[in-house]
């Protein structure tokens, strides 16, 4: 991979391979999202962290069932008061 490379090859970064990869065509160059990601811990983070809160988003079927059939009931019940 060369060390330098001028802002114009920048301008032509293209996404490539079905979304994988980055293209530079005047450089012949193409490097993997995954292996990119992969190598750094900052973006590790930053991808877990945004699998782990669109994965929080996601209701299963059972999980709306259950919240539907708990709103005809007249929802989450009221917390009993502490010591009484």
């Amino acid at each position: 991979v060369p060390a330098y490379i001028p802002s114009e090859d920048f301008e032509q970064l293209e996404v490539g391979f079905g979304g994988k990869a980055l293209c530079c065509e005047p450089r012949d160059l193409h490097v993997s999202i995954t292996g990119l990601v992969s190598t750094s811990p900052p973006l590790m983070d930053l991808a877990a962290s945004m699998v782990a809160s669109r994965n929080g988003r996601k209701s299963s079927a059972a999980k709306s069932a259950a919240a539907r059939a708990n709103g005809k009931k007249g929802g989450r019940p009221r917390k009993k008061p502490e010591g009484g």
